[in-house]
């Protein structure tokens, strides 16, 4: 999910097609009069272009500031393109306010990783996973954010999870 966009729309794309173009959700937003659909397509992007799912959560945090779901995709769209301090910046408060959202903990923790804070990560992972332990994607995190700080052990057990 993560990396880079192959087959990632170009500047040319992006310009015939309304659904990639600038101002696309703001569009979206406007003609539906909510985020849903705004921010569906913001999490479509990131899996294959994280740079227009952040240019898409900006637009829609222009229209409805703070919006949760979108400081998500925008923090997700930061840590996929390695821009960890600023996914922090996000998450931060993001998760203060919101304890028990599970995924905005593991993303927390992928920002984290990303600094260079394995233990604050791990501990971050295992409060996502805490909150839902059927969380997409979070034991494979954690197991390979284990793996990376050569606690074996503890890796095989998240990978058997």
């Amino acid at each position: 999910m993560r990396g880079a966009a192959v087959g990632a729309p170009d500047v040319a794309d992006r310009q015939r097609d309304p659904h990639l173009g600038p101002g696309a959700a703001r569009r979206d937003l406007e003609r539906s009069g909510g985020q849903v659909h705004a921010l569906a397509h913001a999490g479509r992007l990131l899996a294959t272009s994280p740079l227009l799912a952040a240019e898409q959560a900006s637009e829609i945090l222009e229209v409805v500031p703070g919006h949760g779901p979108a400081l998500l995709v925008l923090a997700a769209s930061h840590n996929a393109l390695g821009r960890h301090a600023e996914a922090l910046e996000l998450l931060v408060p993001l998760v203060a306010g919101q304890p028990r959202w599970a995924m905005a903990h593991l993303e927390h923790g992928r920002a984290l990783a990303g600094t260079g804070c394995g233990a604050g990560a791990v501990v971050a992972m295992r409060h996502a996973l805490a909150l839902k332990p059927d969380l997409p994607g979070g034991w494979l995190a954690l197991a390979d954010l284990l793996t990376s700080l050569d606690d074996t052990d503890a890796a095989a057990q998240a990978y058997a999870s």
